[in-house]
């Protein structure tokens, strides 16, 4: 699915891209969050208007809608139309053949489920261009106040391989339109199987992605900020790779703090208890988690001012660094 976006260019640059004005440049800023679920305003390029770039409101409210309880509904569950389904619902079969959209963009987030644990990942072209997804849109009247509303879904589909190993649970994507193919998708005259011809999963081998900080996901702090794009290596994922060596027996991974299963589930700070007494741990409370520093050999030394009172002045941080992460312990070995 899609529901989370970027766009943090400038008004200049998306004008020259996609070679459309801005109706109003001046309410126009840098997106490095948006959420479909909090209802965005967000720029598209529309059947009706193709050298204009509009605001139209993310959740698709049929024209056909009765009243307003009615369109917050419906708009909920039209942030995103499936490609396999669209002639067919009620909701998107007019839309797909008279009001098609490019929805402007220059990368979106996914979650990949490991666990109990969802890690989210930022994901965008291989040359770091902005780009359009496939759109399609409507405008709806609220009969009782006389407001006109422009609103819009991102269509979707099956998951490339980059996108499955990632979206792992649905395995979906957003359709993304090659750039020779944005222009076309526009135009009127298309038929039916011309259009979903352009409705296809985009070229795993032309995308990147990187894993990102749970900001994007907190609910005390803004995360339409620069920080919530930028590259941010997550625990679980490094556990996945540093607790599944085959010459390692599971007696040795319980000592060296990885959980039960070779640490599939994460980290039991009782497991410290087993560590041989050659070696010293620090497991103050339930915020610490031991493990051995032999499972990360680009480990290095530091002195740690979190290590006052325990007798130790040296510590070995994994390769985490110090970074957090929600729900899940920090790594630390004290060294003997």
């Amino acid at each position: 699915m899609c529901y989370h976006t970027s766009l943090a260019r400038t008004a200049d640059y998306l004008e020259k891209r996609f070679q459309a004005n801005f109706e109003q440049p001046n309410l126009f800023e840098p997106i490095y969050h948006s959420s479909g679920f909090s209802a965005p305003h967000h720029p598209v390029i529309s059947n009706e208007a193709v050298d204009s770039i509009q605001f139209f409101k993310w959740g698709l409210i049929p024209f056909w809608t009765k009243d307003e309880t009615a369109a917050e509904r419906i708009r909920t569950s039209t942030l995103n139309a499936r490609a396999e389904t669209i002639h067919k619902k009620p909701s998107f079969r007019a839309s797909i053949m008279t009001k098609r959209c490019l929805v402007l963009v220059d990368g979106f987030y996914e979650w990949r489920e490991e666990g109990r644990k969802k890690c989210p990942y930022y994901i965008t072209l291989a040359g770091n261009d902005a780009f359009a997804l496939a759109g399609i849109w409507d405008t709806w009247l609220n009969e009782s106040t006389g407001e006109v509303r422009n609103t819009f879904s991102i269509i979707t589909t099956t998951a490339n391989p980059l996108l499955e190993r990632i979206h792992n649970t649905r395995k979906r994507m957003p359709v993304i339109l090659r750039r020779e193919d944005e222009k076309e998708y526009l135009d009127m005259s298309l038929h039916a199987g011309e259009i979903d011809a352009l409705l296809q999963p985009y070229d795993e081998n032309e995308m990147q992605a990187h894993t990102v900080s749970r900001l994007i996901s907190t609910k005390m702090a803004n995360p339409n900020v620069p920080e919530v794009m930028k590259a941010f290596k997550l625990f679980e994922l490094e556990r996945l790779a540093a607790c599944t060596y085959p010459t390692v027996s599971a007696p040795q991974k319980e000592e060296a703090g990885c959980g039960q299963n070779g640490g599939v589930r994460g980290c039991d700070n009782e497991i410290s208890a087993n560590a041989p007494a050659s070696r010293q741990w620090y497991n103050s409370s339930s915020d610490w988690c031991i493990r051995r520093a032999t499972h990360f050999p680009s480990s290095r030394p530091v002195t740690d001012p979190r290590l006052a009172g325990t007798g130790a002045s040296t510590a070995r941080l994994s390769r985490v660094e110090n970074q957090l992460w929600s729900g899940w312990n920090k790594v630390i070995w004290i060294q003997p």
